[in-house]
């Protein structure tokens, strides 16, 4: 009778590992890197925000790699309170020299590979760091900046978002530099039922059909075939619509 006890609670704690391990696939890749990997990997923790208009996605100019598109959105800031934790982790922060200011607490930066599991849990936690709202609607009013719409920033501060997928890149070699690169992405697409988010689509859309420079309405073929038109669209555009990339990360800017 013990013997049948001892076998059903075995039995249990190995389906309920299983359907953990499963429900966190994504995280059990990228930590079983830390038994391969003895240097330091970069981090990137970002939001991206899926915005579809009759069938087509809106991307913006992208600011990092000059001549591409990608999904609004950006890397994650983490708060002062973090700083005790990422220290455990030996998070070391990537400055930006040519915008200091702006990468400043950012959620970009490089850790040890032994470090990965701890910040991927802290990370899933969502403790001392950016919700994904506050992120998206940071970076949207930034963007909006950057590509000559300010005037539509008036409808961020009421906007929400709804998660859509959630996507832990193993390390990989970052062609041209000396380093494997992690990133934890989530995918939110925009409450349409959230105070002036019609309005905000509508306006979007009018810009986008009028070919107002910095914004791209894009079909799936586009973000399949990674260019609409004379214009190229960044890797990340392929989470849109899939949980993976089809081609290598365009080269972002020295420095």
């Amino acid at each position: 009778m013990i013997a049948g006890i001892v076998s059903s609670v075995a039995a249990t704690i190995i389906i309920w590992a299983a359907a953990k391990s499963w429900d966190h696939r994504d995280h059990v890749v990228a930590w079983a890197y830390t038994l391969l990997l003895r240097a330091r990997v970069r981090v990137s923790v970002a939001a991206l925000l899926r915005m579809e208009i009759d069938g087509r996605f809106v991307v913006f100019q992208t600011k990092r790699t000059p001549g591409t598109y990608g999904p609004p959105g950006g890397v994650f800031k983490f708060r002062e309170s973090a700083r005790a934790v990422l220290d455990r982790f030996q998070f070391e922060e990537e400055r930006q020299p040519q915008d200091p200011k702006s990468a400043y607490r950012d959620l970009r930066g490089f850790i040890p590979a032994v470090s990965i599991g701890g910040f991927l849990h802290w990370i899933s936690s969502g403790n001392d760091r950016e919700s994904s709202s506050e992120c998206l609607r940071r970076e949207l009013v930034e963007e909006l900046s950057e590509i000559g719409l300010m005037e539509f920033a008036e409808y961020v501060p009421n906007l929400n978002f709804r998660p859509v997928r959630r996507i832990v890149e193993a390390p990989r070699k970052v062609p041209g530099w000396g380093y494997r690169q992690l990133r934890h992405i989530e995918v939110h697409d925009l409450d349409l039922e959230s105070e002036g988010a019609l309005e905000f689509v509508n306006d979007i859309r009018i810009a986008g059909e009028a070919g107002e420079s910095g914004l791209l309405l894009v079909s799936p073929d586009d973000i399949n075939h990674g260019r609409h038109e004379f214009s190229m669209l960044g890797s990340q555009t392929c989470y849109l619509i899939r949980n993976r990339k089809l081609r290598q990360d365009p080269p972002r800017m020295a420095g």
